[in-house]
């Protein structure tokens, strides 16, 4: 790597009218600042920075720039580390690249069961923030700066651009960014987008929509889950669910974005579902529609997942023994599952290459309702209500049902799309645990594999059964890829370890990578994989992660992707810490 190339006056972007030296709406301020030269290298220059209402415009930095560089971006996050968005594009770029804080945070900590110490990222408003954005050929090219679109949960955030640094890279360098290149053996990544944080940018144009699928171009990542729905609340023009608008009262901000952006969309005859699809079609990802089978939160906080059908249908809620009901819908009611089939079966119109169910949210599915212990009452002779709860008959009775009311009519779907198409559609499901617990909770793994119903089994870090394992733990993926790949073995069907945390260091990535590898993976799922694409620095290595054979040789150095530098003074003034007093 050759000396780097500093663009540290961000005043000389472009055009000059939507500057200001100091803040002003519709404009970006600018800040003098000056780093520690007695911590990290010294640089002087003019940032940018726009907070929440500013509605700042566009700008563009000329580089004048030839030939393949690594791009690193800096920036000052203020008072709160994680309020930090960006939206940067280079000139041939087709829509912007979303930026986001890169703070490790405790809840992902909570998540790292072995004795493995990640950075937590620890920096403050006394200090800037440099993360590799990506490695390109900058001839011709041009780098232009956005916020998020006004009104999002995301424009919420502070954005800010402290400086450009861009390195050129040598022959050795290029030929180790070629060894990392995609290609179809090595697109063994999935991910799953779940939803939320797609609309929290507040899409209104088709390239808007795009942005969410563009870092899967030239990535290991070879199929992406798209939640459509969460139960019968749907983000596309639905005929069979209910569409997410600003009528509904949500108590969670994103969802009143997604209402938001959805009637923008509309508005502008944009179906954002088509859209997505057929991009990700363009950059060789393959879309499986995905639904949430998300339980409400308990009243009165239901308003995120609350519509029409759901509040007018309480007949169909799951039960307890004595007949309580649960905020939860059954599948043991054909119109429940039914509203889910409707939903897939409408996105595979769309051209979607499959579908996704998350078994490892929102359960239970099948409990004592009705239809179901009257069903037991007449096989066996007994009540189930009582008899324990993991009474080996009960289980598969409960799992029986969901097979035959979801699981076997999904696969004739696909099925029926599949022979239009000339080839087979794809389910993959989230499984939880271990198979026993899968059982417990209604969901008959072995008589899906056993039946071909399935082709994708992904290992989720969250299980929860009250009899069958006895306990709820975070921390047993690596013991539960194995149990479900010897299920698997001699079939078509792959097994995938979901790898958490969402948030950490490139090098966790490959720690992760080798280490589920290790216990048979085919390949690795990244939940909310739409937050770990924003957090660039990271992404940079976890996008590459199905080139199985260079993990334990990385060609590319890790250690230079993120880090923080110091600040000497800001706005002409000191950083020092001792007199940054409040009131």
């Amino acid at each position: 790597m050759r000396e780097p190339i500093y663009f540290t006056d961000l005043g000389q972007c472009e055009p000059a009218h939507a500057l200001s030296a100091f803040s002003r709406v519709r404009h970006w301020s600018l800040w003098d600042y000056e780093t520690d030269p007695a911590r990290t290298v010294h640089l002087k220059g003019r940032m940018l920075y726009a907070s929440e209402k500013t509605e700042s415009p566009p700008v563009t930095l000329r580089l004048n720039l030839k030939g393949p560089h690594a791009i690193y971006l800096a920036s000052h996050h203020g008072w709160d580390p994680q309020s930090y968005t960006l939206k940067a594009k280079l000139t041939k770029d087709r829509c912007f690249h979303r930026l986001f804080h890169q703070v490790v945070t405790p809840k992902d900590l909570a998540y790292l069961g072995r004795k493995e110490q990640f950075n937590e990222r620890t920096f403050s408003r006394y200090d800037l923030v440099e993360g590799l954005w990506r490695c390109e050929d900058l001839t011709g090219q041009d780098i232009t700066f956005a916020r998020p679109n006004l009104g999002s949960v995301r424009a919420t955030a502070n954005a800010s651009v402290a400086y450009v640094k861009c390195v050129p890279l040598t022959d050795a360098e290029v030929a180790a960014l070629e060894r990392l290149r995609s290609t179809e053996g090595t697109r063994t990544l999935m991910g799953s987008i779940d939803g939320g944080d797609t609309f929290s940018w507040l899409p209104e144009s088709r390239e808007d929509v795009w942005e969410e699928m563009e870092p899967f171009r030239d990535s290991d990542v070879g199929i992406v889950c798209y939640t459509i729905a969460r139960s019968d609340v749907c983000v596309f023009p639905t005929r069979v669910g209910t569409v997410r608008t600003r009528e509904m009262g949500y108590y969670h901000p994103t969802f009143w974005t997604v209402g938001d952006s959805m009637e923008r969309l509309t508005a502008h005859g944009i179906d954002p579902l088509k859209e997505t699809i057929d991009y990700a079609h363009e950059i060789g990802v393959k879309i499986l529609v995905t639904n949430r089978p998300a339980a409400p939160h308990m009243a009165p906080f239901q308003e995120d997942m609350q519509s029409p059908w759901y509040m007018e249908n309480r007949q169909w809620r799951c039960r307890i023994e004595d007949g309580t009901p649960l905020q939860q819908m059954s599948f043991a009611y054909p119109e429940v599952a039914g509203k889910s089939l409707g939903i897939f079966r409408e996105g595979l119109e769309r051209g979607a290459d499959g579908v996704c169910m998350m078994w490892c949210r929102g359960w239970p599915w099948v409990m004592y309702e009705a239809p179901v212990v009257e069903s037991f009452l007449k096989k066996y002779g007994e009540d189930p209500r009582k008899l324990p709860r993991n009474d080996p008959r009960w289980m598969q009775h409960k799992a029986d049902v969901m097979t035959d009311n979801f699981v076997r009519p999904m696969r004739k779907i696909l099925d029926e799309f599949g022979r239009a198409r000339g080839r087979r559609l794809e389910a993959a499901y989230y499984v939880m645990d271990r198979p026993e617990d899968c059982l417990y909770n209604a969901l008959d793994v072995r008589t899906w594999v056993r039946e071909g119903l399935v082709d994708y089994l992904m290992v989720h870090p969250n299980g929860w059964s009250e009899g069958a394992s006895g306990r709820r733990d975070n921390l047993r993926v690596h013991e539960s890829v194995p149990l479900f790949k010897s299920l698997a073995q001699g079939t078509h069907i792959k097994v995938y370890a979901d790898v958490y945390p969402r948030r950490m260091p490139a090098d966790g990535y490959l720690d992760r990578a080798r280490f589920y590898y290790g216990t048979g993976a085919d390949g690795l799922m990244y939940w909310d994989v739409d937050c770990r694409t924003s957090r660039k620095s990271e992404w940079f290595t976890a996008a590459k992660m199905g080139h199985r054979d260079l993990l334990d040789a990385w060609p590319v150095d890790t250690s230079a992707s993120f880090k923080v530098v110091p600040l000497r003074m800001i706005g002409g003034l000191s950083t020092d810490p001792r007199y940054d007093t409040t009131g």
